[in-house]
């Protein structure tokens, strides 16, 4: 870089360090410049703004105004991370958040990434997030702006929960003050001035109201602490979960849940029609059609068969009934009056999920606990496939499913036709064994029931792709300059 660029871009530092608030906080920057089209920009726009906003109204960021670092780096074109890391050292910067998006027409894919810049992290990247969002013209601009605050304040949650901030300790007489705005109250571990290593008796006091409490005489001046966000972090993740699930979703009512228990069985009736042709295929769920003709088929099968086979039919034809016959007679009528809701319920709830997903509107039937629970209670799989959970939901269809075949199985009585005296004769059961079933399909409803209670509403928007937490891995000196060695373990998940 020439001497005059180096030099412009050392003035543009002393103004950034000179416009951001002088206080004793955490200070962040956005670094936003990658977009492929003029939507992207404005994306790119959208994110930056809320992002700002989301780390101002935590209380513990200062910030620096949107645009100032973009316009600038690109000015003295500091665009690479090694480039953009030094600024941010330079400049005084603990945390610097970098964006780019992508815009592929129906979808875009957003990337953040965070960097720690000074200790314990020295500039490394502590987290990532990569996302596929829905970016097709029917959602609206007030949508859009919705969907990026979301993955914004997810992003900060989750960046919260991981960063640490050094906060120096003076000593004055016998009072230990720790120098910051931030409030810090409970017990904090004592480092080394000038290092990131505790020292060797790994201190630990309390303080209250930023004034250390006792033990105080151990410290000397320059001592840090490092504050930390993760309770923080979890309450703004719950605060954007919770209030999504206020904008999207009316207040649960029992009515609701009754007028679901009268669609009950038309829907398991008819389930076979109208969730491949007015479900899946009507909102365009592939995904879920190809998943519905793969899973269903084999009970579909056994509807069919149980019916036509019955042991009345049987009878009529002179026919031996085994335990088979009798059992799938009993299970086609459970498919026909409850067994198909589960896959009813999935081909229109997947439809209306991503819909609130997306913000579009209030869903009237959805969110329901009580629902969630009725539908656990009276099919298989149905409170999963309502709270939009479908690997789940397919796992209870099919593990409860089995279990109740089995459990019928074993206490349905065969009847064998004797040809001399035209009559029938009935075999054996097993009750004892058809009792353990009825026990283990019992504990496996009650563990669904309860399951599609507690399980939260799949509402999230987009398909995040990767992510990572990349702790601080450092080497420093303790006061006796002996080196100490820190490795954090590095997460993808």
């Amino acid at each position: 870089m020439p001497f005059p660029m180096k030099l412009n871009l050392l003035t543009f530092i002393i103004l950034i360090l000179l416009s951001a608030p002088l206080t004793a906080k955490p200070l962040a920057g956005i670094v936003f410049f990658d977009h492929n089209s003029s939507r992207g920009e404005i994306f790119a726009s959208l994110i930056e703004k809320h992002s700002i906003n989301i780390l101002n109204n935590t209380g513990f960021f200062s910030t620096i105004n949107e645009g100032i670092i973009n316009r600038e780096l690109k000015k003295f074109i500091c665009l690479d991370e090694k480039c953009i890391l030094n600024f941010a050292e330079n400049a005084g910067i603990d945390l610097i958040i970098r964006g780019k998006i992508s815009d592929n027409g129906d979808y875009a894919i957003l990337t953040l990434d965070a960097f720690g810049i000074g200790i314990p992290f020295n500039k490394k990247l502590i987290y990532s997030y990569k996302v596929k969002i829905p970016a097709h013209d029917s959602i609206t601009p007030r949508d859009f702006s919705l969907i990026l605050e979301e993955h914004s304040g997810i992003f900060i949650s989750k960046v919260l929960c991981i960063f640490k901030f050094p906060v120096k300790l003076t000593v004055e007489g016998e009072t230990v003050k720790a120098v910051t705005e931030l409030k810090v109250n409970g017990s904090y571990r004592i480092f080394n001035a000038h290092t990131s290593a505790p020292d060797k008796s790994s201190i630990t006091v309390d303080f209250k109201d930023n004034i250390a409490h006792p033990d105080s005489h151990i410290i000397s001046e320059g001592d840090r602490i490092f504050l930390q966000f993760r309770k923080e972090g979890k309450d703004l993740y719950r605060y954007y979960a919770d209030g999504k699930k206020n904008l999207v979703f009316e207040e649960p009512s029992l009515y609701d849940t009754l007028f679901v228990f009268f669609f009950t069985l038309p829907g398991s009736a008819t389930m076979p029609i109208s969730a491949p042709l007015l479900g899946y295929f009507n909102n365009d769920d592939w995904q879920g059609l190809g998943l519905w003709a793969l899973n269903a088929s084999p009970y579909l099968y056994a509807e069919a068969r149980g019916f036509l086979n019955s042991p009345s039919r049987l009878k009529k034809d002179r026919k031996d009934i085994s335990k088979d016959d009798r059992a799938l007679n009993y299970f086609a009528w459970y498919m026909l009056l409850a067994g198909g809701t589960p896959l009813f319920i999935d081909s229109f709830a997947s439809k209306y999920l991503y819909d609130a997903s997306s913000f579009r509107e209030k869903q009237g039937l959805m969110g329901n606990p009580y629902t969630a629970a009725y539908l656990a209670a009276v099919s298989n799989g149905g409170g999963m496939f309502y709270r939009g959970h479908r690997s789940w939901g397919y796992f209870y269809f099919h593990i409860n499913n089995i279990l109740l075949y089995s459990m019928l199985r074993e206490f349905s009585t065969p009847e064998i036709y004797d040809n001399s005296t035209d009559k029938y004769s009935r075999g054996d059961n097993n009750k004892k064994r058809g009792a353990l079933l009825a026990s283990a399909l019992a504990v496996s409803k009650t563990a669904e029931i309860v399951h599609s209670i507690i399980i939260k509403d799949n509402i999230k928007n987009g398909t995040v792709i990767d992510e990572y937490i990349l702790p601080e891995i450092f080497m420093t000196l303790d006061s006796n300059n002996i080196p100490v060695y820190n490795l954090g373990l590095s997460l993808k998940f």
